[in-house]
């Protein structure tokens, strides 16, 4: 008997909720709203009464009648953003959260659509956090059916742009669900796992997880055979995990990621998907252990196409790798032969400091071989630019441009264009900052001679 009582008061204590949830609905009221055009005060009412209607269908009734609300939600929130705010503000995040672990598939599947369309809106985020959506949509990556999957990774993606979300996405699974629907998942699900996983790579503490599950195979998989935007977003996750990392730098050089990357580069005419492409291989360069790989692989040969037909960015990282690679006279030699000295001449109008920098740094190196300098002469201009680099503000620019000007100063039409170019007084006010190498150039210009005719003139003060 107690039992029987006890279970009747449940079934009752339900009751009086859904009735609860009825009068509070206005699901009950005789005369509902209709949906108009012929005023917009009516129409939004309306809209409101369907959306109040809907939400309570959804916590009530049969299996039957709480999807059709549900189809009908999606509906009118793919109709109109605003719609979809009305959704969160008439309470619609807590049921439509509970869904998610429903028993029955399409429910979890719809409910995972309607919950990716308030994740894109701003604001929901922490909101979403709070109903608990996070580790159900971490489920069904794992266990969904593919739309419900690939919405999972599109809230995901959407979610971990705030890296406090993204450690709680990791903490309950995420990393290697993300990782087996970038191996397994749809073209669209892919693309939005990979973005997790781009914004998951640039929280520290979760790169070692990423290198436990063997994220590096999976990302080059995708730089290969995925969709344009996947190939972009995995090779970011790669340049995240890269950057100061020589542990991660010789990962991807010895799990063959020299030569997906480039064709990545050869056949991406996206300008964003280039800069973090050559970005990867520019951290990757960074490590010397790495240079041999990438000099195999052929890089040389693509260098002069990156400084010439790419962006700013890619320009400056290639100009970057110059740098870095060029460690020997055969490479220097070889990277002059490929036509890397023309671009970099260029690159020294660039509006940017950096770009600056690296270009006179990899040209300082450059000439520090004969032949380059010799290539270098039969350029019809170039002097007066590194010149005027001597007034830069920035210590390191300056420093290669001396280096740069010493290695050209052999050179008797060299000289003079330097002189021409104004290099004197530039060298006398470095001098008396005591830069490296000054000294020796104004000598190598007739210094002493240069230097009475300076002061004759009064031009040392200027």
């Amino acid at each position: 008997m107690q039992s029987n009582l006890d279970s009747l008061a449940t079934k009752l204590n339900l009751y009086f909720r859904d009735c609860q949830l009825m009068i509070k609905s206005g699901m009950l009221r005789e005369n509902a709203p209709v949906l108009s055009k012929s005023s917009s005060g009516a129409a939004k009412e309306a809209v409101k009464w369907s959306v109040n209607d809907l939400l309570a269908r959804l916590q009530i009734g049969s299996v039957d009648s709480k999807i059709k609300a549900l189809t009908t939600l999606i509906v009118l929130m793919n109709e109109d953003d605003k719609i979809i705010i009305m959704v969160a503000a008439q309470g619609g995040i807590p049921p439509l959260v509970r869904l998610l672990d429903a028993s029955i598939p399409v429910m979890r599947e719809k409910a995972a659509v309607a919950i990716c369309s308030l994740a894109t809106v701003d604001n929901f985020e922490q909101r979403l956090l709070m109903e608990g959506a996070l580790a159900p949509m971490v489920r069904l990556l794992e266990s969904g059916s593919a739309l419900a999957n690939e919405k999972a990774a599109m809230t995901l993606q959407c979610l971990t742009h705030i890296l406090d979300y993204g450690r709680y996405v990791a903490s309950h699974g995420g990393i290697p669900a993300l990782l087996e629907t970038c191996r397994t998942g749809t073209p669209g699900a892919q693309a939005a796992a990979a973005g997790s996983l781009r914004n998951l790579s640039l929280i520290p503490e979760i790169r070692e997880c990423m290198s436990e599950e063997g994220a590096i195979s999976v990302l080059l998989y995708l730089i290969s055979s995925g969709t344009a935007l996947c190939r972009e977003h995995a090779a970011a996750t790669l340049q995240n995990l890269s950057q100061n990392s020589e542990y991660w730098q010789q990962l991807i050089v010895s799990q063959g990621g020299i030569s997906p990357l480039l064709r990545f580069l050869d056949v991406s005419d996206d300008p964003v998907g280039q800069e973090v492409g050559i970005g990867v291989l520019r951290n990757v360069a960074a490590s010397s252990a790495n240079i041999e790989t990438l000099l195999s692989e052929g890089i040389v040969q693509q260098l002069a196409g990156f400084l010439v037909n790419s962006s700013h960015m890619v320009q400056e990282a290639a100009a970057a790798i110059v740098c870095s690679i060029g460690t020997s006279t055969k490479i220097r030699k070889s990277i002059a032969e490929a036509g890397c000295i023309p671009p970099l001449l260029k690159m020294l109008d660039a509006k940017t400091n950096t770009a600056q920098e690296y270009a006179i740094q990899a040209l300082s190196s450059l000439f520090l071989v004969d032949s380059n300098r010799k290539l270098f002469l039969a350029e019809k201009s170039g002097v007066a630019d590194i010149v005027q680099l001597l007034d830069s503000h920035n210590q390191i620019t300056v420093d290669s441009a001396v280096s740069a000007l010493n290695s050209l100063a052999g050179s008797g039409k060299c000289r003079k264009r330097m002189v021409s170019a104004g290099a004197c007084c530039y060298l006398e006010r470095l001098a008396g900052k005591r830069t490296l190498g000054t000294k020796k150039l104004l000598e190598q210009l007739g210094g002493g001679r240069i230097r009475s005719m300076l002061k004759k003139l009064d031009l040392l003060d200027r």
